[in-house]
């Protein structure tokens, strides 16, 4: 089984600082996952870029996306990479995602993370979407 990579999409730096905070809930450093943060005056292309760099040094691994909101732009370009990648995307961060997801990883392969987290909202009242179905 490869090892999961996590990419967190978020607007502004939002995704930095649960990051952090989940950090410091958990006790340490997280190994194995990333922040990209779309910013105000960024081109749309530099966040695509520094997306694909990453992937592109990180051989081996599967990735996974959280992205913030539904429709926003990191949405949509999960959506897109989804199609286009070997990436699993799903839609309705939170620190708890990112805790499920973070403990998920370690016993479950990539490609069955999302039905998995979103089984696990779903069963608890909440709302997370699975980007590579809906735009399959």
């Amino acid at each position: 089984m490869s090892s999961t990579y996590i990419f967190i999409l978020t607007h502004g730096r939002w995704g930095e600082e649960l990051l952090k905070s989940t950090e410091m809930v958990t006790g340490g450093t997280i190994p194995d996952i990333r922040s990209f943060s779309l910013m105000p005056e960024m081109p749309l292309k530099t966040y695509q870029e520094s997306i694909e760099s990453a992937m592109e040094s990180l051989p081996g691994y599967d990735f996974l996306f959280l992205a913030d909101i539904p429709g926003g732009t990191p949405y949509n370009i999960a959506a897109c990479y989804t199609q286009t990648h070997n990436v699993e995307a799903v839609c309705g961060l939170s620190m708890e995602l990112l805790l499920a997801a973070l403990d998920l990883r370690e016993k479950l392969p990539c490609p069955q993370l999302p039905s998995h987290l979103i089984s696990h909202f779903q069963d608890i009242g909440n709302y997370i979407t699975d980007l590579k179905k809906l735009f399959s």
